[in-house]
C-alpha cells in the first residue's frame, strides 16, 4: 500500500502572522516562550522582597471546611462534597496517585504515564482511552482541548501535589462526571529549589528539577522533568520531557499578574489488549497484531496563559487569556489506522465572586469559552506506517460555559443556594478530499445551546459537620473522538461521522462531611437518570462500531473517604487513610439490555493504606487497591472480569537536612491479574475469544533520591 499524504495538513504556522521567520510555528512561539521564563529564574543571581500574595487557604486532607459565621467560597451548595486531597507524587502511574481522592476511579491501561481508564460516576470510561468526562485543569490552565477532549499523558504526576474533585453536574462544567483540578499555582511560587532522580525496574529512569524565587519584585517558578523506561512488555517503550515556568508579579496592592507555561512531549508505544486468559496466565506477551501495526503515540503540546487576579474587601476577579498549540499523532491497531492532529486554540476564562454583608450572602459568575482550529487527517494502517489517506478534515470546535450561583446563609447555620449554566458548543466537519460517488461525506455540523439549573440546601448542625441535599442538570457535548469513526473490511478502511445528540443527566444527591477530633471524613450517595448516553462500542476483534446514543441509563452509588490521625500525642505520625465506591450504572428498561449494567464500569473500587513517619524522618508507607465484583467487557454481560487486590509500599527517609531517598514498590507480590479493558463490546459472539484485556503490570522496584535547598 502506497503511502499517500494529505496535501491539506500543511505545518500549522499558517495560522500565525506571517511576520514570523520563516520555519517558525506557533508550537515554536510557546515553546520559546516557556524556556524564556525558565531562563529568566535559572539566571537571576539575587532576590528581594517580591509582593505579597492572597495568603494560601489551610484546608483539612479530606474536607473543605467553612466557620460558621463567614463561609468560605466552594464550601456549601453544590461544591459542599468538593474535596482538597493531599497527593503524594512518587508514581508516575496515576491510579496510584488518584486512590485516595474520593469518587475518582482511575483504571490501569499498560503500566505507565499512558493513559488510565479515568471516570467519576461511570461519566467517560466507555471511552477507550478515556479522553473525556471530565473538565480536568492543571495548575489552573484547562487541559481539555475545546471540544472537550483530554490527553491524560501530557500531566506530569510528581507535580501534583493536590487535587480538587467536584463530583458529578458542576457549575459551568461540559461534563458528567464534574470538574478535577490538579494541583495549586500558588503552590509553584514556594520559594526553594530541588532536584532529584529515580531508577528501577525496566530502565526506568526520572529526572527532575524545580526552583522558585522573587527577583526584583516578580515572582519566578520553573520545573522540568524527563521520564523514560522500556516498559514491562514488549513494544511499551514510554518517554515524556515536562516544562512548567511561570512568573508573577503585582500591579498594584491588590491587583496581581501570572503568566504561565506548560509544554510536554509524551511519546509511547501501545503493547496492545490480550485475550482473558492470555491476560492472566501470561500478561507479558502481546498478540501478532501488535508486532505488524507497531501501535505508537506521539504528541507535542505547549500552553501559554496571562492571568490578572483583582481583590475587593467584599470579593475578587480574575481574567485569564491563553493560547496552546497541539500536534498530536496516533498509529492505531489496523482496524482503526492512523490519525494526525494539529491544532491551535485561544480561550478566555472569567471569575469573580461578591460578598454581600450583612448576612454572609455571596454570588459567584465564571465563563469560559474555548475555541480551535484543528486540521485532521486520517490514514489506513500499513504495517505500522501511513498508508493510504482516508479523510482530511478542516475541524473548528467552540465551547462556551457560563455559570451564576447566589449562596443564603439562612438562620440556624444552614445555606440555600440557587444557580444555573448557560452551555452554547458548535463541532463543525468540513471534509477536503474530493467526493467519491457513492460514499457518503463526513461533513457534519453540530450546535445547540443549553440551561442548566441547579439548587442545594447544606445544614451545619456541629462546627465541623455538614450535611448536603443537591439537584442539579447538566449536559455534555460529544468530541471528536466520538464523531469519527472507521469501517469496512480490514484492506479498505474507510472513515466516517455520526451525529449524536448531547448527553443530559440530572443528579440528586444526598452527602455529608466533617472531622470528629483526629478523623476527617466525607460520603455521599447519589441517583442520576441520564439520556443519551455515549457508548463507544468495538467488536470482537477490536474494531470500532462507532459511538452510539444510548436510550435511558441510571447511574447511582456511593462514595466516601476518611483519614484517621492514630497517634495524635506520639513522637511518631502514624496516620490511616481509606477509600470506597461503589457504582451502579445501568441500563434503564432497554429493549435490547432490559436493566443489565454497564459494561466497563467496576462496581465496587478502593484503596486503604497506613503512614508512619518518625522523628527522624523514616517512613513506611504500605497501600491496598481491589475492586471486588464482576466489571463486564460487553453490554449484553457475555464476558467479565474480576480483580484481585494489589499491594504496593513505600519505605524511606526525609532527612531533616534536606535530602530523601526512598524505594517504591508497586505490586508487591506480582498478582496476575487484569487491570482494565481497552474498550467495551456491544455483546460477544458465541464461541468468541475477544482481545480485550489488559493485564495488570507485574512487580516493579523503583529507588529516588531528592535533594531540597
Amino acid at each position: 500500500m502506497n503511502r499517500i499524504e494529505c496535501p491539506a495538513c500543511d505545518p500549522i504556522r499558517r495560522y500565525w502572522p506571517c511576520g514570523l521567520t520563516r520555519g517558525s510555528d506557533g508550537r515554536a512561539v510557546l515553546w520559546e516562550s516557556g524556556v524564556a521564563l525558565i531562563s529568566l529564574l535559572l539566571l537571576s543571581g539575587h532576590s528581594v522582597p517580591a509582593a505579597t500574595p492572597d495568603a494560601p487557604t489551610t484546608l483539612p486532607a479530606l474536607i473543605v471546611k467553612a466557620a460558621r459565621d463567614q463561609p468560605a467560597t466552594g464550601t456549601g451548595g453544590t461544591e459542599a462534597l468538593a474535596s482538597i486531597t493531599p497527593l503524594d507524587p512518587t508514581s508516575e502511574r496515576l491510579s496510584e496517585l488518584f486512590q485516595r481522592v474520593p469518587g475518582l476511579i482511575a483504571q490501569d491501561s499498560f503500566g505507565g504515564f499512558d493513559p488510565p481508564r479515568l471516570a467519576v460516576r461511570g461519566s467517560g470510561i466507555q471511552s477507550a482511552p478515556t479522553s473525556r468526562g471530565l473538565l480536568i485543569s492543571f495548575f489552573e490552565m484547562p487541559l481539555n482541548a475545546a471540544d472537550g477532549s483530554f490527553n491524560l499523558t501530557l500531566l506530569e504526576s510528581s507535580w501534583m501535589e493536590s487535587a480538587r474533585l467536584i463530583r458529578g453536574p458542576a457549575a459551568g462544567v461540559p461534563a458528567l462526571g464534574g470538574s478535577l483540578t490538579l494541583g495549586r499555582a500558588a503552590d509553584a511560587f514556594a520559594p526553594g529549589w530541588s532536584a532529584g532522580a529515580a531508577y528501577g525496574s525496566d530502565n526506568t529512569l526520572t529526572l527532575s528539577a524545580r526552583g522558585a524565587q522573587p527577583v526584583n519584585g516578580v515572582d519566578l517558578a520553573g520545573r522540568a522533568v524527563f521520564n523514560h523506561t522500556d516498559g514491562w512488555r514488549p513494544h511499551s517503550w514510554q518517554e515524556r520531557a515536562s516544562i512548567f515556568a511561570a512568573a508573577r508579579t503585582a500591579l498594584a496592592d491588590d491587583t496581581d499578574l501570572t503568566i504561565q507555561f506548560f509544554g510536554s512531549r509524551p511519546s509511547y508505544e501501545v503493547p496492545g489488549p490480550l485475550t482473558k486468559q492470555a491476560a492472566l496466565t501470561d500478561p507479558e506477551s502481546i498478540i501478532g497484531r501488535v508486532i505488524l501495526d507497531r501501535p505508537r503515540r506521539e504528541t507535542e503540546y505547549a500552553q501559554l496563559s496571562a492571568r490578572v487576579s483583582k481583590r475587593w474587601s467584599d470579593g475578587r476577579a480574575s481574567l485569564a487569556v491563553g493560547g496552546v498549540s497541539h500536534r498530536d499523532t496516533f498509529y492505531q491497531l489496523l482496524p482503526n489506522g492512523v490519525g494526525t492532529t494539529e491544532a491551535l486554540e485561544a480561550y478566555l476564562a472569567f471569575n469573580a465572586e461578591k460578598n454581600w454583608n450583612p448576612g454572609g450572602h455571596q454570588t459567584r459568575f465564571s465563563t469560559l469559552l474555548q475555541a480551535g482550529w484543528w486540521d485532521a487527517c486520517h490514514y489506513r494502517s500499513d504495517r505500522g506506517e501511513k498508508g493510504a489517506i482516508i479523510g482530511s478534515q478542516r475541524l473548528q470546535p467552540v465551547t462556551l460555559t457560563a455559570a451564576i450561583d447566589h449562596r443564603w446563609t439562612l438562620p440556624a447555620n444552614q445555606q440555600l443556594e440557587v444557580g444555573g449554566s448557560l452551555l452554547s458548543a458548535n463541532r463543525d466537519i468540513d471534509d477536503r478530499l474530493p467526493p467519491v460517488p457513492g460514499t457518503p461525506s463526513v461533513d457534519l455540523s453540530l450546535s445547540d445551546t443549553c440551561f442548566a439549573p441547579r439548587a442545594a440546601w447544606s445544614w451545619s448542625p456541629l462546627e465541623d459537620t455538614t450535611f448536603t441535599v443537591s439537584w442539579a442538570r447538566s449536559y455534555e457535548p460529544p468530541t471528536y473522538n466520538d464523531l469519527f469513526y472507521t469501517t469496512g473490511p480490514m484492506n479498505a478502511r474507510v472513515l466516517r461521522s455520526s451525529p449524536l445528540e448531547w448527553q443530559q443527566a440530572d443528579s440528586f444527591e444526598i452527602g455529608a462531611h466533617g472531622r470528629w477530633d483526629r478523623l476527617a471524613w466525607s460520603s455521599s450517595i447519589y441517583y442520576a437518570p441520564w439520556q443519551n448516553e455515549f457508548l463507544r462500542l468495538v467488536d470482537g476483534t477490536g474494531s470500532p462500531l462507532g459511538t452510539v446514543n444510548a436510550n435511558r441509563t441510571i447511574h447511582s452509588g456511593f462514595e466516601s473517604a476518611v483519614e484517621w490521625d492514630l497517634l495524635p500525642d506520639a513522637t511518631t505520625d502514624l496516620t490511616a487513610w481509606a477509600t470506597y465506591n461503589y457504582t451502579d450504572a445501568r441500563f434503564d428498561n432497554d429493549p435490547v439490555y432490559g436493566n443489565r449494567r454497564l459494561a466497563g464500569i467496576p462496581p465496587h473500587t478502593g484503596a486503604l493504606g497506613l503512614r508512619a513517619v518518625s522523628p527522624g524522618g523514616w517512613f513506611i508507607a504500605p497501600a491496598f487497591q481491589w475492586g471486588p465484583g464482576d466489571t463486564y467487557g460487553d453490554h449484553a454481560h457475555g464476558i467479565s472480569y474480576g480483580s484481585a487486590g494489589l499491594w504496593s509500599l513505600e519505605i524511606g527517609r526525609r532527612h531533616p537536612d534536606g535530602w530523601s531517598v526512598s524505594l517504591g514498590i508497586h505490586n508487591l507480590f506480582d498478582s496476575h491479574t487484569i487491570a482494565s479493558t481497552a474498550g467495551v463490546l456491544d455483546r460477544v459472539p458465541a464461541g468468541a475469544n475477544p482481545t480485550i484485556f489488559l493485564p495488570a503490570a507485574g512487580r516493579t522496584v523503583e529507588l529516588r533520591f531528592e535533594s531540597t535547598w
